[in-house]
């Protein structure tokens, strides 16, 4: 049965209830393992499944998928719950410890970056635990450049980490500001364009 996953072309797709667990699982491992995030225990299934929902109230969240296997996901959330705030976000990404370096995160990243733009988001922003030069690296790679460093903001693991702020304008910031689009409003059509792009 691997064998024949493995020959199964992985697809980005926006997430799904059922891929919650999985969800879970690989954030999980960042937790517990890791001060990449600065959680000290992973919220339940149905905490992250109540989180997905209020994420596509308004922006995109999504798997790749190598059959019914996740091997990461992305997403955007609003930097702050006050309106002026919400043609910027902040954007999330974890990949199964198993996937990195194959691609996933540029075609994750990729596809939420271009369904942000068709949103009429003007700025996506990414918050990392410093160091994490991998991260820092992929993110420049994705058009991200530095903007800030906040020294000692997080307390993990017997010790104090810095976070730093990336920022990556995905659109002119025009006045009048122009109307968002919620995710769930875009056309179907080029919704699945964009997600089917390799």
């Amino acid at each position: 049965m691997k064998n024949a996953i493995s020959h199964v072309p992985p697809v980005v797709r926006q997430v799904d209830e059922r891929d919650m667990p999985q969800v879970r699982a690989i954030y999980d491992k960042y937790v517990r393992h890791t001060a990449f995030t600065f959680d000290y225990a992973a919220p339940t299934v149905e905490k992250m499944t109540h989180d997905m929902h209020e994420v596509l109230c308004r922006y995109p969240y999504l798997v790749c998928a190598q059959a019914d296997d996740v091997k990461g996901y992305a997403y955007a959330h609003s930097v702050s719950p006050r309106e002026s705030y919400k043609w910027t976000v902040e954007l999330s990404i974890y990949l199964d410890t198993d996937s990195c370096g194959r691609g996933i995160g540029h075609r994750l990243y990729g596809a939420l970056l271009s369904l942000l733009r068709c949103q009429n988001v003007q700025t996506a922003y990414a918050c990392i635990t410093h160091p994490n030069p991998v991260s820092e690296r992929f993110h420049q790679s994705m058009g991200f450049s530095f903007l800030a460093k906040w020294p000692h903001s997080g307390y993990k693991f017997g010790r104090w980490y810095d976070v730093v702020w990336m920022e990556k304008r995905l659109g002119p910031c025009p006045v009048p500001a122009p109307e968002l689009v919620c995710f769930n409003d875009l056309p179907a059509q080029v919704v699945r364009q964009i997600l089917d792009e390799p």
